[in-house]
């Protein structure tokens, strides 16, 4: 009985790594991570698009000041030259150079606005494109998310019957082996129960010696540990 209820202990132990793996390595979660990154870095991108679109928003309200101030000095020079017929030649030329200097001025600006229109323009079609991106991205981790809430219920679900299960072993067993099964439990991730197949150890693959295969037949009564990994061994 002791050696079908460690053989039964070192199944359940297999199983229960294999479902607690699953809660944060199974193919929907996986999937689920790989969406987040995906989101996050496309949320990254769209920051630094807003940021940009806001700094063009802001360079353009500066132009605009500049160009309503250089309008407004072009405005007041046509007037006073019409205003003052006594003007100068001297000073008719100065102010046509001004003039001149000026709707240059308001020409380059025009062009600088025109810049920063096309390339708000290009940012906020880019931004636009990636919000449905975002969109679809958002939906399918929704809907993983879901899948895997499922999935996990019914893997804890499976968790605890099988916690119950290994419990109720574990106090068939006397006292003395349930502690060494405990602790060396404690050392795999997987099970502390090996079987002789072949002449290797199913826990570490490695090939035992004569002696020792020999051993663990002859004494079938006794507990037998594999001198490579330390599990238990036993004879299948």
């Amino acid at each position: 009985m002791t050696f079908k209820n460690l053989a039964a202990l070192g199944k359940i132990d297999l199983e229960l790594s294999q479902l607690r793996y699953n809660l944060s390595s199974s193919t929907e979660v996986l999937a689920s991570k790989n969406l987040k990154t995906q989101i996050s870095a496309m949320q990254r991108q769209l920051d630094l698009i807003n940021t940009a679109v806001a700094d063009i928003e802001s360079n353009e309200s500066d132009l605009e000041e500049r160009q309503n101030k250089v309008s407004l000095r072009i405005g007041s020079l046509e007037n006073e030259a019409k205003e003052n017929n006594s003007l100068s030649y001297r000073d008719q030329e100065s102010v046509l150079a001004e003039l001149t200097s000026l709707q240059h001025q308001l020409e380059q600006l025009e062009e600088e606005e025109l810049r920063w229109l096309e390339e708000e323009e290009e940012l906020l079609a880019k931004r636009s494109i990636m919000l449905e991106e975002l969109k679809i991205l958002d939906n399918d981790a929704n809907s993983l998310a879901q899948i895997i809430a499922g999935q996990q219920t019914d893997i804890k679900r499976h968790i605890e019957e099988l916690e119950t299960e290994r419990s109720g072993i574990l106090h068939q067993l006397s006292q003395d082996i349930a502690d060494v099964y405990q602790n060396l439990h404690k050392r795999y991730s997987d099970s502390c129960i090996a079987v002789l197949d072949g002449g290797k150890c199913s826990g570490c693959h490695l090939k035992l010696s004569a002696s020792e295969i020999e051993m663990c037949k002859r004494d079938v009564d006794t507990i037998n540990y594999c001198e490579q990994c330390g599990r238990i061994l036993l004879v299948g």
